[in-house]
């Protein structure tokens, strides 16, 4: 049994695929956008707030500002600020002092008697 297609019917199913691939990538799309606008209104916000005090203390300060300290305590500010009793942020000379800081046992660590790894001579 062999069948054919016509012409106009390919070029339907054609059209038919085409279609249902851009509605379904322009949905992806939209809600990809969507998630974006939003998180880039949340960093806009945040951006204002900071904006808005930087402008403040540069047009009342007496003194000079130094940028890269600025910067720094704002990254670090902003760690202490997530909560994370654990997160950090180091310069890098302070990241490089506390690479070269030697490493002692803690203090409990002393008290105990640490079992030897040598097999046992017999006495």
């Amino acid at each position: 049994m062999n069948r054919k297609i016509s012409v106009g019917m390919a070029v339907s199913i054609v059209i038919l695929a085409m279609t249902v691939t851009f509605s379904i990538t322009m949905l992806v799309a939209m809600r990809l956008f969507d998630s974006t606008v939003s998180s880039v209104k949340e960093k806009e916000s945040m951006y204002n707030k900071i904006a808005e005090v930087d402008r403040y203390v540069r047009s009342n300060d007496y003194y000079t500002i130094d940028e890269t300290t600025l910067y720094d305590r704002l990254t670090a500010g902003y760690l202490l600020g997530t909560g994370d009793k654990y997160a950090r942020y180091y310069t890098a000379q302070g990241y490089t002092d506390l690479m070269n800081t030697p490493r002692t046992a803690p203090s409990w660590a002393s008290a105990w008697s640490w079992p030897s790894t040598s097999p046992a001579t017999p006495r």
